[in-house]
């Protein structure tokens, strides 16, 4: 190789060089760069997450305050109509006592049954009814409460709860009571309702309770009636 040519090979080595390592300089410059951005996606990803989970957070929040608003509101508001439901039921409830005295009660087992003179209460007529059925070889004095049906209109209902009291002549002995658990629908269809089992006989015939004078009973009947029609 002449000199000239070894000159020239050794020129376009040089800028051979200078090209690679100006190539080497942009790369770096371009790797720079990328970093850089990539820092800057990488930082704005985390605030993008983190505004995500606070957004998500408050999202949270007020679903649990919604929530506890819900439980609040529903609760005021079946308070509300539970006590527009108390206020109805006063206005339209009627107390009253039916009293009835029963004869010949030693001989009352001669006879099916006994009835009691009409009472009018709560603008209908009502009757008690005794007899006294055996009930598991026990003879009881059983006691019902009689809408009279063939005075009452068809259209008539009503939710009556009742205690039924056997008042006694002695000082000393309570009164023998019975009440009603539920409330019982009286109409035109289904007009009577009581208890079979009110006292056993025996018991109730013992000169020492006072339940018996004369051969006579004393009951009364406190009734609570809801009249739904008239």
């Amino acid at each position: 190789m002449s000199i000239e040519e070894n000159q020239k090979f050794k020129k376009e080595l040089e800028s051979a060089s200078h090209t690679i390592k100006n190539l080497i300089v942009l790369k770096s410059q371009k790797s720079l760069e990328l970093s850089s951005q990539l820092e800057v996606v990488k930082a704005c990803s985390e605030l993008y997450r983190k505004d995500v989970d606070w957004k998500a957070q408050q999202i949270a929040i007020k679903d649990a305050q919604l929530s506890e608003l819900s439980r609040a509101f529903l609760k005021t508001t079946n308070f509300l109509v539970e006590k527009e439901k108390q206020k109805e039921q006063q206005e339209n409830q009627f107390d009253g006592m039916i009293r009835a005295q029963f004869f010949n009660i030693s001989t009352l087992i001669d006879r099916s049954y006994d009835v009691s003179k009409r009472m009018k209460l709560i603008g209908v007529e009502w009757e008690l009814i005794v007899s006294t059925p055996y009930i598991d070889e026990i003879k009881y004095l059983s006691v019902f409460l009689r809408l009279a049906a063939d005075s009452t209109p068809p259209s008539w209902s009503c939710s009556v709860f009742f205690s039924i009291n056997l008042r006694s002549h002695n000082m000393d002995n309570p009164i023998f009571s019975w009440s009603s658990e539920e409330s019982f629908q009286f109409n035109s269809i289904c007009y009577i309702h009581g208890t079979k089992t009110f006292i056993a006989f025996e018991y109730l015939l013992d000169p020492l309770t006072g339940y018996v004078k004369n051969d006579s009973i004393l009951l009364e009947v406190e009734v609570a009636a809801f009249p739904s029609k008239f």
